[in-house]
């Protein structure tokens, strides 16, 4: 059960015009979800993708 407190319902007209290609790639995926997290405030990431996230883009800045 959700706790209604912590749930933001999806932004239906993004979702609408931003859908994920049929068997999307990880890039696909990836792309998509950093697009949604700053567009809509419902919660959608993946276990994956989160990992996925954090891979390529965890504390990146120190690279340079």
């Amino acid at each position: 059960m959700i706790n209604a407190a912590y749930y933001n319902p999806p932004d239906e007209i993004w979702h609408s015009k931003h859908k994920l290609p049929e068997n999307p790639t990880l890039d696909q995926r990836v792309k998509w979800h950093i697009k949604h997290a700053r567009k809509c405030s419902c919660p959608s990431c993946d276990e994956d993708i989160l990992e996925e996230l954090k891979k390529r883009y965890l504390c990146k800045h120190q690279d340079n």
